[in-house]
């Protein structure tokens, strides 16, 4: 799946020599910022820089037919730019981050197809907001000013993206906060942990624009606007691993606006804005090995890997 910024989606197959297109649709009348595939497989969301969120449910793909493998649900409005898109596993809910801020939307009961149109689904849209204390910011350069009397701080900050991560906790990152993703609980909203992704020397101030879990894999991949991609092995039940592969596939000032691990776990893709779209060779069971051997917590090391 491929968006673009004049409102198109372009459905990708890999046939055995070449790459074939075989559905092109017009969700959206600006820039596609999101696209997420359900878990069951079974549902598409795409998200927009006008803040609509449009679901297309998949059908059973047969290229010697003429049927098209994704049929329009409808659309929900979340009120500003779609930053993140990501489901439930149980295909049932989203996470997402708009404008900075953090929602879930219940999609159940409306992601079955009704007749031939399209229209504004009623889904709940529940804003999550995330509470900051005084020692979890000490680093950061949240500003605590107005907070600086009261006994039990509560602080906001942007959120730029968010995944979920386990039944209990959620991967999030805020735009003042560079080189780092937070573990938040789901039921507090309050930080668990937060975890190191890197900080390229020469943009020290980045910001983490992607966070995502490959959960057959337990691998964490983000992406940042220096250019710069991570992968990281993290397993939700052993917090102990803090291994983490940095690499800079894209120009040092392009935004990364999607990556993510092949299901096989054999190549890391993602894609910036300098137009580049980036395939590297990846070696999960290395990753595993550094991940579980004696490197100091929280501590970065780079891992070659090989761009196709």
């Amino acid at each position: 799946m491929v968006g673009f910024d004049n409102g198109v989606v372009r459905v990708l197959y890999r046939a055995g020599t070449q790459w074939l297109c075989i559905q092109c649709f017009k969700p959206h009348d600006t820039s596609v910022t999101k696209v997420a595939t359900s878990p069951d497989g079974k549902y598409l969301a795409t998200g927009c820089a006008h803040g609509v969120i449009f679901l297309l449910q998949t059908q059973k793909l047969d290229l010697g037919t003429s049927q098209l493998p994704y049929e329009p649900i409808g659309f929900v409005n979340v009120g500003g730019p779609v930053s993140s898109l990501c489901w439930q596993k149980d295909s049932l809910k989203l996470l997402i981050t708009a404008n900075g801020r953090l929602m879930n939307i219940d999609c159940s009961g409306q992601l079955d197809v009704k007749g031939s149109g399209t229209y504004e689904l009623c889904c709940p849209v529940n804003e999550r907001h995330i509470s900051w204390r005084r020692e979890d910011t000490a680093t950061s350069d949240i500003d605590d000013s107005q907070n600086s009397h009261s006994a039990t701080p509560v602080l906001e900050a942007a959120v730029s993206c968010a995944a979920y991560f386990d039944n209990n906790t959620i991967l999030t990152a805020v735009t003042n906060r560079s080189g780092l993703i937070h573990v938040i609980d789901r039921g507090t909203h309050n930080l668990v942990e937060s975890l190191p992704v890197g900080i390229n020397a020469a943009k020290p101030n980045a910001a983490v624009l992607l966070v995502y879990y490959e959960i057959h894999l337990s691998v964490v991949v983000t992406a940042s606007d220096d250019g710069t991609v991570s992968v990281r092995q993290a397993d939700p039940k052993l917090h102990s691993e803090r291994f983490c592969v940095v690499s800079q596939p894209h120009d040092a000032d392009a935004r990364v606006n999607g990556a993510l691990v092949s299901y096989d776990g054999h190549f890391l893709l993602s894609v910036g804005s300098d137009g580049l779209f980036v395939i590297q060779q990846l070696n999960l069971k290395e990753l595993k090995l550094q991940a579980s051997s004696c490197y100091p917590k929280a501590s970065l090391h780079l891992l070659k890997m090989d761009f196709m």
